[in-house]
């Protein structure tokens, strides 16, 4: 198994500030750096290897934490997140966790996670809509979420992406949880 960390993009949080540390070198609590937790959650995992796809400020990623591997996407300010995934295609050749880098999972989510047998799995937050407050209506319009269709397929999107006659056509599931 193989770790691959999603971190190419800078915050929309941060988009205002002009040297803001990519996100998954800062601290989520008092003591833990959210890079330094995902990759405890793969090393649990038994992952053999952890692999970061970069972007936004790749080489202070690279400093702070040279013994992972890197990839680098060239297009992070256009692109998404399965182009960076795209990045590292090479490393398809055993079974994948990937995680975006700004979102902590606890222990049990993320071992319930990894226990899961399939060939996608996916987390996802059917409490999506409630848990944060202060969200807006426009940052929920451009939430990932899982929905699944009348014809009984799963995929994920962008809340803005399917208009209001599809709504009638798809169940959301809730917040794709970035793992």
């Amino acid at each position: 198994m193989k770790l691959i960390v999603l971190a190419a993009g800078k915050s929309s949080i941060s988009a205002g500030l002009v040297e803001s540390p990519p996100v998954c070198l800062r601290h989520f609590d008092n003591t833990e750096v959210v890079l330094d937790t995902l990759v405890a959650m793969g090393q649990r995992a038994n992952a053999s290897k952890s692999i970061v796809v970069g972007g936004y400020r790749i080489l202070d990623i690279m400093q702070a934490r040279p013994n992972l591997s890197y990839y680098y996407n060239s297009a992070w300010e256009k692109s998404g997140s399965l182009a960076s995934l795209l990045q590292c295609a090479q490393e398809f050749d055993d079974d994948l966790v990937i995680a975006y880098s700004d979102v902590v999972h606890n222990r049990e989510t993320a071992q319930s996670m990894i226990d899961q047998r399939g060939k996608i799995v996916v987390a996802f937050d059917s409490e999506w809509k409630t848990r944060y407050e202060g969200r807006t209506a426009q940052q929920r319009g451009r939430a990932e979420v899982l929905i699944k269709t009348m014809l009984g397929s799963h995929r994920i999107a962008r809340t803005g992406d399917f208009s209001q006659p599809d709504q009638g056509r798809v169940l959301v599931l809730g917040e794709f949880a970035g793992l």
